[in-house]
């Protein structure tokens, strides 16, 4: 059996109940398969997806390890918060998912080097984007961006119970995410991860 060797050098989760759609890019693409009800990976990642079952996913110190035709592929990373990601992919891939007819809320996560970089959060409704919420992390000060079109300095984040609320010196902005349960508690444990 061959080997290849992929290091990260950032991060990337989608997850979009509108066309049931959960992506991870992490070195590689991986998909979430909702009928076998595990991650597969793209063999196209310039193109259309082209996913193909992974077995033997094991998380590593640095990394994770799994088989794809006939292939020992591993993932390493430096980044703590890498980790996380992996932990929780392995969590999903031992339990079901699956969207309901009210998950309206998409979500983009974005991680560079280790860094978490933004949150997009967008309400769909009949494959349209009716309202969104985004927050940026940057070196010299964080944002939120809230629909229609308003940038307010952001002074911290949390959640309460499935609901993130941002803090800004002008007001507090509470966004329910409707996805399911293990999906939110994962988001969670990604993007409040402390190494």
């Amino acid at each position: 059996m061959s080997e290849k060797k992929i290091k990260t050098k950032g991060a990337t989760i989608v997850l979009d109940p509108s066309i049931k759609e959960f992506s991870i890019v992490l070195g590689e693409r991986f998909f979430f398969n909702f009928d076998s009800q595990q991650f597969e990976i793209d063999t196209n990642p310039y193109g259309d997806p082209r996913c193909v079952p992974i077995f033997d996913l094991i998380a590593l110190n640095n990394g994770l390890q799994f088989t794809s035709q006939r292939k020992s592929i591993i993932i390493a990373s430096s980044f703590p918060i890498d980790r996380a990601i992996i932990n929780e992919m392995l969590l999903l891939n031992a339990n079901e998912i699956r969207f309901a007819e009210n998950d309206t809320t998409k979500i983009e996560i974005s991680l560079e080097k280790g860094v978490l970089k933004s949150i997009r959060l967008i309400k769909i409704v009949d494959y349209s984007s009716i309202d969104f919420l985004t927050l940026l992390f940057e070196k010299e000060q964080s944002f939120v961006i809230k629909y229609p079109f308003q940038k307010l300095p952001l002074n911290s984040f949390y959640f309460e119970g499935n609901s993130i609320v941002c803090q800004s010196t002008e007001e507090t902005i509470m966004w329910a995410i409707s996805l399911p349960q293990t999906v939110i508690n994962g988001i969670k444990n990604i993007v409040l991860f402390e190494a």
